[in-house]
Formats: structure tokens, C-alpha cells, sequence
């Protein structure tokens, strides 16, 4: 499942007021969630400051036919991968590891990414336990 948010503003409005439009897309198809319509500066919206808008329009520009999504950067349409019915919704969090064994390896090691592929991680996590330590003060800031 995808969430989508379109913004509709018009470029001659000077009040500056705008329509947001959320969207949830699955391979069932895509749904309106929520259409909020937010005033400019002058506090009230006129129905002449927005272009006509078609929410079936909308709807379809998001979903292809038999499930697959269109690619956000105009590509190919997208199928989406299918997930085991028990996998977590969630992102894993990875313990970062005893700071004393972690400075340890880190003033052995060659490299950031290298101590990644030692510890299993991907290297953005490993750049975060480095930043954990200097915020504890066990390794110098850089």
C-alpha cells in the first residue's frame, strides 16, 4: 500500500490558497482519504481559485490495471512486491552493539564501510552508531 499527496495551487491566486488531496493506492485499487481545502491570506477560499479538479480522475492516474502502480517518475507501471503474510510492518531496529567493543573495532577497522560489512549493517547505520559514540564522548567529533 502507497499514500500519495496532491497539492493544488494556482499560480495567480495571490492569497495563496491551496487544496490537499491524500491518496492511498494498493493492487485493489486507489481511494481518496482526505480532501482539505486551506485558505490563503485573505481567510476565505472563493470557488473561481482552484481549477476544476476530478477525483475519479485522480483516482485512476494512480492505479493501473491489474494492481500494478504507476512509477512516480513517469517510468513503467510498477508491481508491488509481495510481503510473506507473517512479515513485520515495521523497519527492524539494529542494537548497536557494546560501545567499548564498537570504538574497539572501529579504531582496528579500515574503513566505515568496512566495519559495516563486519557488523552486518547497512553503512547509514553504522554512520549513526559512530554518531551515538561521539555524542557519548568516547570518540572524537571529527
Amino acid at each position: 500500500m502507497a499514500r500519495f499527496t496532491v497539492t493544488v495551487e494556482a499560480d495567480d491566486d495571490p492569497a495563496g490558497s491551496k487544496m490537499t488531496i491524500r491518496l492511498e493506492a494498493s493492487s485493489a485499487g486507489a481511494r481518496v482519504l482526505e480532501v482539505a481545502i486551506v485558505a490563503g491570506e485573505g481567510g476565505s477560499v472563493s470557488s473561481e481559485a482552484f481549477p476544476p479538479v476530478s477525483l475519479e480522475r485522480l483516482v485512476s492516474a494512480f492505479t493501473a490495471p491489474s494492481g500494478t502502480f504507476h512509477a512516480a517518475n513517469g517510468g513503467p507501471p510498477v508491481r508491488p512486491k509481495a510481503r510473506p503474510a507473517n512479515a513485520k510492518s515495521e523497519r527492524s531496529y539494529r542494537r548497536m552493539p557494546d560501545p567499548a567493543e564498537l570504538l574497539s573495532a572501529y579504531q582496528n577497522a579500515d574503513s566505515v564501510t568496512g566495519l559495516a560489512r563486519r557488523y552486518g549493517v547497512p553503512r547509514h547505520t553504522m554512520n549513526g552508531w559512530l554518531s551515538r559514540l561521539r555524542r557519548m564522548g568516547l570518540l572524537a567529533s571529527r
